[in-house]
């Protein structure tokens, strides 16, 4: 019995936060029990008191507002963090189980329909990946996300890249428009910036790209300029403020390289880079580089286990 009366006192006072409770009352009193006392000593004019006194409450009310607003602020992205594990549980099934069904098929086995049928489902798998990978960026920072996998391919002794899969929503969008770009290998890796920064040795170390503001990034480059037209060389002030002048569909980005590299404590032959997994937005400042990095580095891990299982598929 006396346990049970422990254990629920615990837990009230796990809910009340009794303790957060005392402490941010005695952070708020503490000021004025300051200048009671130095009044009971000093003794104040009643208008040197009451000025004193307004000020007091003026400027601890001023920090409860900030320190309210702060903590919602973080309090909110942490919320946000806790609501997208159901989508990253979905994507690392997807990513468990495709193997599995690839494993059991024999490409040199099937006629011309079901490879296509198989074709089709692996596909498919890939694109509910990148479906659910748009939807906790979007989850995350209150704006459409877009998700996509590029590849790369090498041609004439250079490097490409050209879209593997994208989510469902973008690919209504662009599917012709990728098609148009691989077609005319309008995708050189040495011509984006971020990709030439990830696959690129001399740079090592560098395990992701972020930029939440590509309009103010000085002399950014990609071959999409190529497909939406290039930005004023030069903009002020107001034109950096409203987009004015920005031809690209999307404001911010983050870049992962899908890559496998050498191991110290395993031994294994290092595939490398063979990809890039790209989330962007249509908004500035919606990314957190404490955090989102991180998050697309693990959905990352997922893109490169489905690719890898893929390229032996397209190959047949």
């Amino acid at each position: 019995m006396a346990k049970e009366i422990q254990s629920t006192l615990r837990e009230i006072v796990g809910k009340l936060k009794i303790k957060e409770i005392t402490y941010f009352v005695g952070v708020v009193a503490s000021p004025f029990v300051i200048i009671y006392s130095l009044n009971k000593y000093i003794g104040f004019s009643d208008n040197v008191f009451e000025l004193i006194l307004t000020s007091t409450i003026s400027g601890t009310f001023l920090l409860l507002m900030i320190f309210i607003v702060v903590r919602e602020v973080m309090s909110g992205r942490k919320e946000k963090y806790a609501n997208i594990t159901e989508q990253i549980h979905y994507c690392s099934h997807i990513s468990r189980d495709m193997p599995s069904y690839l494993n059991e098929i024999d490409p040199s086995a099937l006629d011309e329909k079901s490879k296509k049928h198989v074709f089709s489902v692996t596909t498919n798998s890939i694109v509910k990946i990148l479906d659910r990978i748009a939807t906790i960026y979007s989850m995350i920072t209150g704006t459409r996300c877009r998700a996509c996998i590029k590849t790369i391919y090498r041609k004439d002794n250079k490097l490409y890249v050209r879209t593997l899969a994208r989510d469902i929503m973008s690919y209504e969008s662009n599917s012709n428009t990728d098609k148009e770009r691989y077609n005319n290998n309008k995708g050189a890796i040495e011509e984006n910036e971020d990709f030439d920064m990830l696959y690129d040795d001399n740079t090592p170390g560098e395990s992701y790209f972020i930029c939440n503001n590509l309009i103010k990034r000085r002399n950014y480059t990609t071959s999409s300029f190529k497909v939406y037209g290039e930005p004023d060389k030069e903009l002020s002030w107001y034109d950096v403020m409203v987009c004015k002048s920005w031809p690209l569909p999307y404001r911010s980005s983050i870049v992962w390289p899908i890559q496998q590299k050498e191991n110290r404590f395993l031994r294994f032959d290092e595939i490398g880079c063979i990809g890039f997994l790209a989330v962007d937005s249509e908004s500035r400042g919606v990314f957190h580089k404490k955090w989102d990095p991180w998050l697309g580095a693990v959905l990352q891990t997922l893109c490169f286990i489905q690719s890898i299982n893929y390229f032996p598929l397209l190959s047949n």
